[in-house]
């Protein structure tokens, strides 16, 4: 099985991968391009061979939809990272509209990272929760 890791640039997708695997494979920073190939990282889980996916950061966003339509293509499962203190403008809508043309929306779950913020007023937590849920994930 393969789970694919889709994202746009920094929104903690790395830190995400490097937990699901328990290691430090793929290095986290605020620096644009610091991932630039997919890793792939095979784990076991009792009888299950699980293949993690994570896709690059690139310089431009036009540069990241080749990996990330190879990853959402290759990938059983996917989750798609969205940085909350950020919302879901232009990349993630691109993100979105890839994953609707693979029809893989039904293999993939939607990751909200960064939700803290809102966490201190609880209207910010329902209105996020909201906005996400209209999404149909």
């Amino acid at each position: 099985m393969k789970i694919g890791i889709v994202w746009a640039t920094n929104v903690g997708k790395s830190t995400l991968f490097n937990a699901l695997i328990g290691s430090h494979r793929a290095i986290v920073t605020a620096v644009h391009w610091t991932t630039r190939d997919v890793l792939s990282h095979k784990s076991q889980w009792d009888d299950w061979s699980v293949v993690f996916l994570d896709s690059p950061g690139l310089d431009t966003f036009d540069e990241e939809i080749p990996y990330l339509r190879n990853v959402i293509d290759a990938s059983d499962i996917l989750l798609f990272v969205v940085d909350n203190s950020v919302g879901f403008w232009a990349k993630e809508q691109e993100i979105y509209r890839l994953i609707l043309e693979s029809w893989k929306k039904d293999q993939c779950c939607l990751v909200v990272n960064k939700l803290e913020a809102d966490f201190q007023r609880d209207e910010g937590v329902m209105m996020s929760i909201w906005e996400y849920y209209g999404l149909g994930f």
